[in-house]
């Protein structure tokens, strides 16, 4: 019986600690897009989300630990890696999280904070680990768009992942307007088409 009861202890303690990553993710969220990087403080984000500052620090040590993390569950990369079957239907699928990481107002405001936060050490730190972390996800779609002869070999996977990126990007964070899936399968007809003939590069090394 004892054993019953520890497990059953174990099951609401996990539960608990997922309602509270959740909470202080958002209270982060909240208060990078009220902020910004430079003002942000693990303090507010622990009093915004009702837990004690200890709570926070230990997951999450630093600001730029809570940040990182905060960012990754914005982008959804703990989830599946896409694997439709078709490079298509994979990049679109990259494209339905992209669409969802910028969704709302306060995400576009995160979006802002760091790009104009841009030049400090820490911030670009964390952006250029971030960008690698997403790249490789989507270069895991590129190496099975070329085993499936979808794409050349030769395709430049940097180049590519770039240019598919930037029009949406651009237009859901820069010019905050929606973005449908006519013009995305417009960007994908493009730049698809133009991959495949080999007109985007060498592969880099």
């Amino acid at each position: 019986m004892a054993k019953v009861g520890a497990k059953k202890r174990q099951v609401r303690a996990g539960g608990r600690s997922a309602r509270v990553v959740s909470s202080v993710l958002r209270a982060a969220a909240r208060e990078l897009a009220r902020v910004g990087y430079a003002a942000f403080r693990i303090e507010d984000v622990a009093e915004r989300a009702g837990v004690a500052k200890t709570t926070v620090y230990r997951r999450w040590p630093t600001k730029v630990d809570l940040v990182g993390a905060m960012i990754r569950g914005m982008g959804n990369l703990e989830a599946a890696r896409p694997n439709t079957g078709s490079l298509r239907g994979d990049v679109r699928a990259l494209y339905g999280r992209l669409v969802d990481m910028y969704a709302s107002p306060e995400r576009r405001a995160i979006a802002h904070a760091l790009m104009s936060e841009g030049e400090d050490p820490e911030v670009l730190a964390l952006t250029r680990k971030l960008r690698a972390e997403f790249l490789d996800v989507w270069r895991e779609v590129f190496e099975r768009g070329v085993a499936r002869h979808e794409l050349p070999a030769s395709v430049d996977r940097l180049v590519l992942r770039d240019v598919l990126v930037a029009p949406v990007a651009t237009r859901l964070i820069r010019h905050r307007e929606p973005v449908d899936d006519a013009y995305l399968d417009a960007v994908l007809d493009l730049v698809l088409g133009t991959s495949v003939h080999g007109k985007l590069g060498r592969k880099t090394a």
